[in-house]
């Protein structure tokens, strides 16, 4: 049919459009909870299951490769039609604009306004408050215990590190173990999937991502593989609704610690312990990496050889995207927000105490 710009300015500022109204929700992150998180999502994660959890294989990865083949065939198509040359492109660049739009606007009704829910300490009546020195230490030496006793006995390459073998398929089976009123049983959720092209992934230094128009979580296969049962956990934590890195991080280790398979447990735990020893001041942190077992010590090896592989600046590049992103949906800390699940555990760890 003969072109209309302002259907594709319609479906540019779509977009926009929606951001706005996600940003307006953020001051209404309790009807976001009971309406949208626990009404609408849902629906959305139910419909998107059944019609791509199964598929074998990423929907979303499928899509992306038809998607850009089917870009530059129209490229290709457009440049032989006799017409002149900036009219085509001006029309091309309106019509990329558009389907960008389009695809911000799916994403946000589809999941992105999870991001404005009430904050899941609000929910669970947790206190967050800033840690001491020495609370954050005994936290610490707990989680350096927890990872000792889940590290024993764990199957090992000759190289020393942890073994493949854990079924990241089933990552959702620490879900149904925890606590009924942790709002992580509204929504179900699918296998995770891994990618037939992960070096995607690796070389923005990227250990797996959630499709909001699929409703599909990925976790990279290059990782280290102690890495790779905790990343998953963490990216059903966003399939289950919750937007939130900190939040995602915190489910995420709750479901592994949960898991029948002690793999699953142990990845949680070196995760953890290492976010609480790198916020902690020297001599502390150096006391607790060192002695710690030779498997230990061969995981760490391999993450931070996977890290300074990648480490470029392609990474560089799309992590700074990423930070934007964050920002844009209510993280003002971006990337570090990661980290603040420790915040969680802490709350976590006071209530348990408080309890004798």
């Amino acid at each position: 049919g003969p072109f209309r710009p302002w259907r594709w300015g319609i479906l540019a500022a779509s977009g926009p459009l929606s951001l706005a109204l996600g940003w307006l929700a953020g001051f209404a992150p309790g009807w976001v909870e009971s309406g949208y998180a626990r009404g609408l999502y849902p629906i959305f994660a139910r419909l998107q299951a059944g019609l791509f959890g199964r598929v074998p294989g990423s929907v979303f990865e499928g899509a992306l490769l038809l998607g850009v083949l089917g870009l530059l065939a129209w490229a290709l198509w457009s440049l032989r039609l006799r017409a002149p040359f900036w009219p085509k492109v001006g029309r091309g660049a309106l019509r990329l604009v558009g389907l960008a739009g389009l695809l911000v606007a799916l994403a946000m009704g589809l999941w992105g306004f999870n991001h404005r829910r009430q904050p899941l300490a609000q929910q669970l009546g947790w206190i967050l408050a800033p840690a001491s020195v020495p609370e954050l230490e005994a936290l610490a030496v707990e989680l350096r215990e927890e990872l000792v006793r889940a590290e024993a006995g764990l199957p090992r390459t000759p190289e020393g590190t942890l073994a493949p073998g854990a079924d990241l398929g089933g990552a959702g089976e620490g879900y149904g173990r925890l606590p009924a009123h942790w709002a992580v049983h509204h929504t179900p959720h699918a296998r995770p999937k891994g990618l037939r092209w992960p070096r995607l992934l690796s070389v923005t230094l990227t250990g797996g991502f959630f499709s909001p128009w699929t409703g599909e979580a990925h976790v990279n296969a290059e990782l280290p593989v102690c890495d790779q049962p905790f990343t998953a956990c963490h990216e059903l934590a966003h399939q289950k609704g919750f937007a939130r890195e900190d939040e995602a991080n915190f489910l995420g280790h709750a479901a592994a610690v949960a898991h029948p398979d002690r793999r699953f447990a142990y990845s949680a735990h070196l995760a953890a312990f290492l976010e609480a020893v790198g916020r902690l001041p020297e001599p502390q942190r150096s006391s607790l990496l060192r002695d710690l077992p030779p498997g230990v010590v061969a995981d760490l090896r391999a993450r931070r050889a996977f890290v300074a592989r990648h480490r470029h600046a392609v990474s560089r590049a799309s992590q700074a995207v990423y930070a934007g992103y964050l920002r844009s949906q209510g993280t003002p800390d971006a990337l570090r927000s990661y980290g603040r699940f420790l915040d969680l555990l802490l709350a976590q760890r006071r209530l348990r105490l408080a309890k004798g």
